[in-house]
């Protein structure tokens, strides 16, 4: 990973040699939504257009309240199945990749708006675990469009080959590149095992790693939405918002805000400045994650208010691991951007940008100059 020059907000970084980390993401349950309605349930609660999955095999979107807030997020796959030695995608399954503490909380949301429709949930966090592999190979070929992972000969895994969720299905294991994020590697479902043995040289690394490099990413999910707005959370930069599909509960505020208003706050990845982190960022060499990470670091910033040099106030951090984080942040203002460093007390923060976030900045940006000048023009 690099820092690249002042960005219009933030510092450049981008993943420039990303080691192989493979991680099992004891938060996450998958919630199956079966039924001939279980598309048309979904479509009606989802921001994201389920139609999608008629030729993916995942998208991932919000579930909101009627306030337009987030409820939780979700993947949403289609299980692969086996059926006269052939592969297919159940037509009448939705398998929901959430965060397990929302688990629950979603099943009963789905149920509330699913009365007289043929449709069960079952939580099958116990069958199933969930799995990141982020490496540099993937991270090229991820074109954030949820496709099935197909290349069978060098799947890390080596004991999950044929394996079945219990003892009375047909379902195959099943591997997709994230939608969110081309950063964000290819997500794994299997079933439950005791060894995950793998064929290549792949470090296992604990979840603390992966939600680092998460952050740094810019990525937030579960808890980190919860009562957020989908917008500021980046999500119609992450393709989970469909503008075009039609209705869905919360889905007025979500669209005036798109096309009418202004998306002032945004997500944005911070490291805090310590003696053991880059002292320079302009042109700042190649460098691995752990050259912005600080072990030692122990000081809880979370819901925290964040200044700017000169003492206005620029956002609030939402959630961070040792040093590094994410915060909401009023990129818009001024006095923020045009100095991207944060204080909280004796603390300094340093924002970074993406590539690929700062180019759906400007390009939002750019959207909003347009609406202003045809509105001058009307």
């Amino acid at each position: 990973m690099c820092i690249r020059d002042r960005s219009t907000w933030g510092y450049y970084f981008y993943i420039h040699s990303c080691s192989k980390m493979f991680t099992h993401l004891k938060n996450r349950s998958i919630l199956s939504v079966i039924g001939r309605d279980a598309h048309s349930i979904l479509q009606g609660l989802t921001t994201n257009d389920v139609k999608i999955l008629d030729k993916r095999c995942a998208i991932h979107g919000c579930f909101l309240g009627t306030n337009g807030r987030i409820i939780t997020d979700a993947f949403m796959v289609r299980p692969l199945r086996m059926q006269n030695d052939k592969a297919f995608f159940d037509p009448n399954e939705v398998w929901l990749d959430c965060d397990k503490d929302y688990a629950d909380t979603l099943k009963q949301h789905i149920k509330k708006h699913s009365l007289r429709k043929k449709v069960s949930i079952d939580n099958l966090h116990d069958q199933l675990k969930i799995f990141s592999l982020i490496e540099e190979e993937l991270v090229r070929k991820n074109e954030q469009t949820g496709e099935l992972y197909r290349d069978i000969v060098d799947f890390p895994l080596t004991e999950y080959k044929d394996q079945k969720i219990t003892d009375d299905t047909d379902y195959l294991d099943i591997a997709y590149f994230d939608p969110r994020s081309i950063h964000m590697g290819v997500r794994i479902v299997t079933p439950v095992q005791e060894n995950v043995q793998l064929q290549k040289q792949v470090r296992h690394e604990p979840q603390e790693m992966y939600e680092i490099y998460r952050m740094l990413n810019g990525v937030s999910e579960g808890w980190e939405l919860k009562d957020q707005i989908p917008l500021n959370m980046n999500m119609d930069f992450f393709g989970s918002i469909s503008f075009n599909k039609g209705c869905y509960v919360g889905q007025e505020l979500v669209a005036r805000s798109y096309h009418t208003g202004i998306i002032r706050k945004r997500v944005l990845p911070f490291f805090v400045k310590t003696p053991k982190t880059p002292q320079e960022y302009n042109n700042y060499p190649s460098t691995p994650i752990n050259k912005f990470l600080d072990v030692d670091f122990d000081t809880d910033l979370k819901g925290q208010t964040i200044q700017t040099t000169h003492g206005g106030k620029m956002g609030k951090i939402i959630n961070m691991r040792n040093n590094v984080g994410i915060a909401i942040i009023d990129y818009m203002n001024p006095e923020s951007s045009m100095n991207p460093i944060g204080k909280i007390g004796e603390n300094e923060l340093i924002f970074l940008v993406t590539l690929d976030l700062e180019i759906k900045l400007q390009q939002y940006k750019e959207q909003v100059r347009k609406r202003a000048e045809q509105a001058e023009a009307e």
